[in-house]
């Protein structure tokens, strides 16, 4: 599309086209001299100034952030050429950014000036979303300024030097949207004559706009120029050599279309032409994949459900139907997982069949990611026969291709069996192959699916939680008289999953710990239960008592509780292990009593005992290298509380442990902690 130019003459003789386009090729060799030579005359620096070949011109220069006309900041260069160098500048008044043309002074002639008036008042005439606008012309200082709208992106001159070939459907998109600048420029007798890459900006929506009517002139008024001579940039001049582009460029004006519509109309058609062959070109699996998609779509409500069986086997019933097989089968495989079990069979039924990654047809390919078309089973070393020993069925032809997810990641595999009539063929291949793709797809947003559900449970029960935690754990530890005790707690960033409560009077303390090991979403509700349960008691029953009422609350939490009266402790566990009771330092051995899944013991202490009931965090504290177990940072606390308190030796504990690298994990770690005084 190298010529834009519409008008209308008589026919010429043979013999006049030749002569007229010999004083053409002389005029554009004129013409490529005197663009040259103005190019050459202006160069805009790095700091946003012009620096000038020709020392008689007298151009003062101008630099970024300088204001003129106490209205235009200069911001930055935009570009250059032969007429002048155009800035990216913002009308303080307005508070707009604009695009400002600086007109060269050495070119500013009182012609010149009347051809800047006619370029200002036949752009301001054209509005269209293709075309840019022109806003104003304005002397400042004695130098002419051309004010523009300001629209970021690139010349089709620096995408043809960037991308050096278009999309076709991109490029039709930009020569439509320059046709209808074109159009609405002609419409009210404005033609551009030079129209070229340099002169079409493409925004950042990626409509092409037209700038630089610098040599527009009013149809009415056009009969040629004088002498032949043709105006704009001779590389991009229309010829006056198939298909829309010779007619855009046909040298014969008559041959050209009559207006920038009618190409434009043509481009339309030639984009439909180009949609219909591509359409009928359009390869088999592409259209099976269509059909599935169709099948796909109609079935949304199964998907809606998010029902992996389901989606699976409306997938495995279409593979094996346009694939004309007698069988297929879908394995899935669990992440983290080294087995494939096979989830959804069509054409048969037999037990689950289960497979390591690398075993069998399609352990292979979980392995390698690549489709197998295996053209006779029994004489593949990769083919597992005794599949076939176990279902009676006889495999002759195999065809198997990756359930592989954008990420890359191979979830499963799919695999159809014994086509009928003849061999998978390298279409059946590609068809499977996208299938797959599509199968991979439907079990990733399911199991998405799952993980969102699963989580926005969690979040719920994490804010019931902490909702009833206040209400469930004491808000401050009461006194114990005879005893020194405390909670010790290290936060973890998840929720709170432990509930404890203290009862005591003089001589005597019960404590009490109620946790839960199932998902958060599942252990609320028995925690409450459990609690309740077991803190009625609490006060006045011995520790196996409480513990069973626990259990009658609800079987499946880990309890533990510990009375110590006197000299006495009586000492029970559900689910959890038994407290610590040291003596200087070191771990008094006792022995437990085991019935019913209850551990149970009474034993005897002594001044400055230490009791310790710890919860599941903590036993899940340990370093990278596992070299501090739970009895030997028991001990350690216990030797601090030989000459501090027990916050203080808890501290000092913790600050040990966060030296060797160790943090909680999803629990707290908490100590329920009473010292014998």
């Amino acid at each position: 599309m190298n010529t834009l130019v519409w008008q209308s003459r008589p026919p010429r003789s043979e013999s006049q086209r030749n002569s007229r386009e010999s004083q053409r090729d002389r005029s554009r060799r004129r013409l490529r001299i005197i663009v040259d030579l103005g190019h050459e005359s202006e160069l805009p620096t790095r700091d946003g100034t012009t620096q000038r070949t020709n020392q008689s011109a007298r151009e003062v220069p101008v630099t970024v952030g300088t204001i003129l006309g106490d209205r235009y900041r200069i911001d930055s260069v935009l570009g250059f050429g032969g007429m002048g160098v155009v800035y990216r500048a913002c009308d303080l008044k307005l508070d707009q950014q604009i695009a400002l043309k600086r007109i060269r002074p050495d070119r500013v002639s009182p012609e010149r000036r009347e051809t800047l008036r006619r370029e200002i008042i036949l752009s301001r005439r054209v509005t269209h979303p293709n075309v840019c606008r022109v806003y104003d012309l304005t002397e400042i200082a004695g130098e002419e300024f051309v004010s523009m709208e300001y629209i970021a992106g690139p010349t089709l001159k620096d995408m043809e030097e960037r991308e050096r070939m278009l999309p076709l459907g991109r490029g039709l998109a930009i020569a439509k949207g320059i046709c209808g600048g074109l159009a609405a420029a002609h419409r009210i007798g404005v033609l551009h004559r030079d129209l070229k890459p340099e002169n079409v900006i493409v925004g950042e929506d990626g409509e092409p706009r037209l700038m630089d009517f610098g040599i527009a002139i009013e149809s009415a008024l056009y009969r040629g120029e004088p002498g032949d001579t043709v105006p704009g940039t001779p590389q991009f001049l229309a010829p006056e050599l198939r298909d829309i582009l010779e007619r855009a460029i046909a040298k014969d004006p008559e041959s050209r279309f009559p207006d920038a519509t009618a190409l434009s109309d043509a481009i339309s058609a030639f984009e439909g032409q180009v949609l219909d062959r591509v359409l009928a070109e359009v390869s088999v699996t592409r259209a099976r994949m269509v059909k599935l998609m169709v099948i796909l779509e109609a079935n949304k409500s199964l998907a809606a459900t998010f029902d992996p069986t389901e989606t699976l086997r409306i997938i495995l019933r279409t593979a094996t139907s346009e694939t004309d097989s007698e069988r297929g089968t879908i394995f899935l495989r669990e992440p983290g997982s080294d087995e494939l079990v096979s989830q959804i069979l069509e054409g048969g039924s037999v037990n689950p069949i289960r497979l390591r990654v690398g075993t069998g047809i399609a352990g292979t390919v979980a392995r390698t990611g690549q489709v197998i078309n295996s053209v006779d089973a029994y004489r593949d070393a990769r083919f597992d026969k005794r599949t076939d020993a176990s279902s009676g069925f006889t495999t002759q032809s195999i065809l198997a291709a990756p359930l592989r997810t954008p990420r890359g990641e191979i979830v499963g595999v799919i695999e159809v069996l014994n086509k009928r009539r003849r061999n998978f063929t390298k279409e059946d291949e590609e068809f499977l192959s996208e299938v797959g793709t599509h199968a991979a797809l439907a079990v990733e947003s399911v199991r998405e699916h799952v993980a969102a559900v699963r989580q926005a449970r969690r979040d719920g029960a994490a804010a019931v939680l902490r909702g009833v935690s206040p209400l469930l754990n004491p808000t401050t530890w009461p006194e114990t008289p005879g005893f020194e005790s405390a909670p010790l707690r290290w936060r973890s960033e998840g929720p709170v999953l432990s509930v404890y409560a203290v009862e005591s009077r003089p001589g005597c303390v019960a404590m009490l710990l109620v946790e839960d090991a199932r998902d958060l979403e599942d252990s609320v509700g028995p925690i409450v239960r459990a609690s309740r349960a077991a803190r009625a008691l609490l006060s006045s029953a011995p520790p196996s008592e409480v513990l069973r009422r626990a259990a009658e609350a609800d079987a499946g939490c880990a309890v533990t509780v510990a009375r110590w009266e006197g000299d006495r402790v009586a000492l029970a566990s559900r689910g959890a292990p038994v407290p610590f009771l040291l003596r200087f330092g070191r771990p008094v051995p006792f022995e437990v009593r085991e019935s019913a899944g209850v551990s149970e013991a009474t034993l005897e202490t002594a001044p400055k005992d230490l009791l310790v009931i710890a919860s599941r965090g903590f036993f899940a504290l340990q370093p990278d290298g596992g070299s501090t177990t739970a009895d030997q940072a028991i001990q350690r606390l216990a030797r601090g509380c030989e000459t501090q308190g027990l916050s203080a030796a808890f501290a000092a504990l913790v600050s040990e442990w966060k030296k060797l690298g160790i943090a909680p994990r999803e629990r707290d770690v908490l100590l329920l902690a009473t010292k014998r005084l």
